[in-house]
């Protein structure tokens, strides 16, 4: 039966073992220098020894070899220590300097096994690490936009920044740090026993109240990261909103309203922040308190043992600077605990990221449309959103052929954008068909049916880049002619060309260095090298001067022929010049017509002609 991993870091742990190679010669490093720490404390009893001679004690090295090896009821110990005696100088200084270069020789060599296992780790975590970050983007970005949409962008961009972040700590702290503590207390108490196993039971009495103990705060540390976590997410996008919205808080005066609520989100991260530092300064002194009762103990049954004749005294210092090195080493532990129960908590967080469901992968099962040269329509759409109990849109239903223009009209909220998002399977319908040429576009694979489609939005995006790169954006790599002669189309080679370096100028984040008709264009020239089948336009030209607009929609008119097009439509004049309108109300199809026809008939469609649309040309003609 395979093991089952409950606790998430451990889940995050599990890809790290891919490597083997690596950790062969991390294991091997932290080792080495395991060993080499072990020997270096075993080092203690030949210099107390000799620090501590008695009189009718053998001098030097020779007296300590006989007393512990060559009186030794083991023939092979007998046999090492012979070894050694015929080779250890005799003088006792001369004895010491030995012991002391032996020594210099282990640490030596110990910070060289440090060093290996410190570097390998480092390459292991950061290989693992940068696969982990790019399967997270991967499930961001192929993650349907309804998912996206009900769990929040701010809140997936802060697990995958700050959450990786503890968790790389995590990583460090359990393979760079605590892998090396805890071969280091194993080799020391592997010692103790060796030396005095009575002696190392009773300093181990203690151990499993501290265990328990560290048990009950482990559960408290949980518990108070996830609720500062929480908090962090608030502050991140608190600053993300405020910061993107930066103009209409300068406009509404509103500086001082804002500096109030992020005042409070950071008095309720710091409770929460306070909390969970106040645990491990809770937990060290009654730790300490225990250690010391348990080093009280010890001491008072050595001295017991020593003034009866049952110890030697170089024999006790030797024991308890091993027991003192595996204590040190539960010590770190102690405190490296804390950061893994962090880490705990932001494995958790971040594995939700990975479990997070992304568009179907195109499969060789699924069909490949063609390119459109027929119809689009729509069969009895609805479509509700996760998080709403009310349609979006219910039973749309209508037809476009190739070539034409629609237009689709409607108060604000009535459905237009999500209508025109079912086109590309932004999202899935929950009943009825969307189907090109009379195929299903659910049953085509993803790959094919975007390629055919460009979409102008409102706001075009900007990404930071050359302005080629922007033009080209999903369609790389394309020629220099092929994207210069997109950007002639849109009417946008005038202007670049008068840039610093014309097509090569970087683009700031948003593009704040353009125009809102600079934007529109090169978004229009992004639609345009695509050569799509299908283009919606989401009335690019409804925040632009009138003399744009006009430049923008010759651009348009050119490149929408022979073409089907969506338009979400905004002025007058776009609706008019549209070959069929769909008028929408709180989500259902009110009437579908032309122009002339919808203005005599549908009151809905009049009525935006003398408000929506009157006022959007008023904003074009005073702008």
């Amino acid at each position: 039966m395979p093991l089952r991993i409950r606790d998430p870091f451990w889940k995050t742990v599990a890809p790290l073992f891919r490597y083997w190679r690596q950790w062969v010669l991390a294991v091997s490093g932290a080792v080495l220098s395991s060993a080499c720490f072990g020997a270096g404390l075993g080092m203690v009893l030949p210099i107390t020894y000799l620090l501590l001679q008695r009189k009718g004690d053998s001098e030097g090295l020779h007296g300590l070899i006989e007393t512990y090896l060559m009186g030794s009821d083991q023939a092979w110990v007998r046999e090492v220590g012979e070894w050694l005696a015929a080779r250890v100088p005799v003088d006792p200084f001369h004895g010491f300097l030995v012991v002391m270069v032996v020594l210099l020789l282990f640490a030596v060599i110990g910070a060289g096994g440090r060093y290996i296992h410190a570097i390998t780790i480092v390459r292991i975590v950061r290989r693992s690490i940068r696969r982990l970050e790019t399967r997270m983007f991967r499930r961001l970005i192929q993650a349907p936009l309804p998912v996206l949409l009900q769990t929040g962008s701010h809140e997936m961009i802060n697990r995958a920044l700050s959450d990786i972040d503890a968790l790389v700590e995590g990583f460090f702290t359990l393979f760079s740090k605590a892998l090396e503590k805890i071969l280091r207390g194993l080799v020391a108490l592997i010692l103790a026993f060796w030396f005095s196993w009575r002696l190392t039971l009773i300093a181990l009495v203690g151990v499993p109240v501290i265990v328990l103990l560290l048990a009950v705060f482990a559960r408290l540390v949980r518990r108070a990261s996830h609720a500062m976590l929480r908090r962090r997410e608030q502050k991140i996008e608190r600053i993300h909103n405020v910061m993107k919205n930066i103009r209409l808080v300068k406009v509404q005066t509103a500086e001082g309203y804002e500096r109030r609520r992020f005042s409070n989100t950071m008095r309720q991260l710091e409770v929460h922040e306070t909390r969970l530092r106040k645990l491990p300064v809770i937990s060290k002194p009654i730790i300490e308190t225990l250690t010391m009762v348990g080093l009280m103990t010890v001491v008072s049954f050595v001295a017991w043992m020593i003034f009866r004749r049952e110890m030697r005294l170089e024999a006790f210092m030797t024991t308890l600077t091993f027991l003192v090195a595996a204590g040190a080493s539960l010590q770190n532990l102690m405190n490296m605990q804390q950061v893994l129960h962090r880490s705990s908590v932001s494995a958790g967080r971040l594995l939700e990221v990975l479990h997070v469901p992304i568009e179907p992968d195109d499969d060789a099962a699924q069909d490949r449309l063609v390119r459109h040269r027929e119809s689009v329509r729509f069969e009895e759409v609805s479509y509700t959103y996760p998080s709403q109990e009310k349609p979006a849109i219910t039973d749309i239903g209508f037809e476009v052929r190739i070539g034409s223009t629609l237009a689709v009209v409607g108060p604000n909220g009535s459905g237009k954008t999500t209508l025109l998002s079912m086109i590309p399977r932004l999202f899935e319908p929950d009943r009825g068909r969307v189907l090109i040429d009379g195929v299903d576009i659910a049953r085509v694979t993803l790959r094919s049916l975007r390629r055919q489609i460009a979409v102008v939005p409102q706001e075009s995006a900007i990404f930071s880049g050359t302005v080629a790169q922007n033009i080209a954006y999903g369609c790389s790599p394309l020629s220099h002619d092929r994207i210069v002669a997109a950007a002639r189309m849109a009417g946008a080679d005038d202007w670049i060309g008068k840039l610093v370096r014309g097509y090569e100028t970087m683009l700031g984040h948003d593009g704040v260095q353009l125009s809102g008709g600079q934007i529109q264009r090169l978004a229009i020239a992004r639609a345009i090298v695509r050569d799509p089948a299908i283009l919606i336009l989401d009335e690019a030209t409804s925040h632009v001067d009138s003399e744009s607009e006009q430049q923008i929609n010759n651009a348009l008119c050119r490149f929408c022929e022979g073409r089907t097009t969506f338009i979400i439509a905004h002025h007058l004049s776009t609706v008019v010049n549209a070959d069929r309108i769909v008028v929408l109300d709180q989500g259902r199809l009110v009437d579908y017509g032309c122009h002339d026809e919808l203005a005599k008939r549908c009151e809905i469609y009049d009525a935006l002609t003398r408000t929506q649309f009157a006022a959007a040309r008023e904003f074009v003609v005073k702008n």
